[in-house]
C-alpha cells in the first residue's frame, strides 16, 4: 500500500483483496527465478507501509529484505532478523558490501519523472549483477489514467510495449512479462469515470469494507484471473488488464 493511504488504512485492518491477490502474484513470479531454500538478499524499492515484505518473508524464511522506501523519514534505519527499513538506497549502500538477488519495483516506476535514468543509475551499483532478477509491477493503460493516478503522484501508466522499451532503453534485458487482472478492466474505466468527474469520488485501498468471505472470494477471483493470463500467454496471447508486470535481468 502506498504511504499515502496509510491513514485511511489505519481505519480498516481488513487488507484490499487487490493487494491480497497481488502477493499472491509476486509469490508465483518469484517461485519461477528463486530457491526458497536459499539464503537470499531482496531489495524491495518503495516498499510502502512493506505488507509485501512481510506476506513474503512467510514464504521465503531464508530470505532477507531490504525496505526501501523515502517516506519513513525519520523513522531512519531500524532492523530486525530478516527486514531492514532504509530511508533511502544511499544508506543501503553505505550498510552493506552484499549482492542483492531480487530486486521489487512494485506499482514503484511511475512515481519517478525519469525512471529510465533512475533504472540506470541502479544498474551502475556494484550490489546489483548479472545474476540480480528484477520484478517490475505497473499500472496498465494511460487510457486509464485518473484521480487516484494524480493523487498518488503517478506519471503516467504503461503498455507491455511501452514498458520494455524503456526497460530496454536502461539497460535491462526482458526475460518475461504479460498482463494480470482482466476482470478489473470494466470496473476501473467505471470508476474512472467517476473520479473524472468528481476529484474526491475516487476511494483508497484503505477504504474497502469487504468482510472476510466476500474479500476471500474476490482475491481468489483475481488470481484465478491472474493464472488464465499466465495459460494463454503461452500460446501468444496477451490478454489486457489492469496491471502488467515484467520480469528482467542486466546483461552480462
Amino acid at each position: 500500500m502506498d504511504l499515502k493511504e496509510i491513514d485511511i488504512a489505519n481505519q480498516n485492518s481488513n487488507r484490499h483483496p487487490w493487494e491480497q491477490a497481488r502477493v499472491k502474484v509476486i509469490r508465483s513470479l518469484l517461485n519461477r527465478i528463486i530457491d526458497a531454500d536459499k539464503e537470499l538478499l531482496v531489495l524491495d524499492i518503495g516498499s510502502g507501509d512493506m505488507y509485501v515484505a512481510g506476506e513474503l518473508l512467510n514464504h521465503y524464511p531464508k530470505a532477507e529484505f531490504i525496505c526501501i522506501d523515502t517516506g519513513y523519514g525519520q523513522m531512519g534505519i531500524q532492523s530486525n532478523n530478516s527486514l531492514t527499513t532504509f530511508s533511502t538506497l544511499d544508506e543501503f549502500k553505505r550498510s552493506t558490501n552484499k549482492k542483492v538477488d531480487v530486486v521489487l519495483l512494485l506499482d514503484v516506476i511511475e512515481h519517478i519523472e525519469d525512471e529510465t535514468g533512475f533504472l540506470q543509475n541502479l544498474l551502475k551499483e556494484e550490489y546489483i549483477t548479472p545474476e540480480t532478477s528484477f520484478v517490475i509491477t505497473v499500472p496498465a493503460f494511460q487510457s486509464l489514467f485518473s484521480a487516484h493516478d494524480r493523487y498518488l503522484g503517478h506519471y503516467r501508466r504503461y503498455t507491455i510495449y511501452s514498458l520494455q522499451d524503456r526497460l530496454n532503453n536502461a539497460g535491462l534485458t526482458t526475460v518475461k512479462s504479460n498482463y494480470f487482472f482482466f476482470s478489473l478492466l470494466l470496473p476501473r474505466k467505471w470508476q474512472q469515470r467517476r473520479e473524472n468527474t468528481n476529484e474526491t469520488a475516487f476511494k483508497g485501498l484503505g477504504q474497502w469494507r469487504g468482510g472476510n468471505f466476500v474479500t476471500t472470494i474476490v482475491k481468489t477471483i483475481l488470481f484465478i484471473d491472474f493464472k488464465i493470463g499466465q495459460l494463454v500467454s503461452m500460446i501468444g496471447i496477451k490478454l489486457p488488464g489492469l496491471s502488467l508486470y515484467c520480469i528482467c535481468r542486466k546483461p552480462a
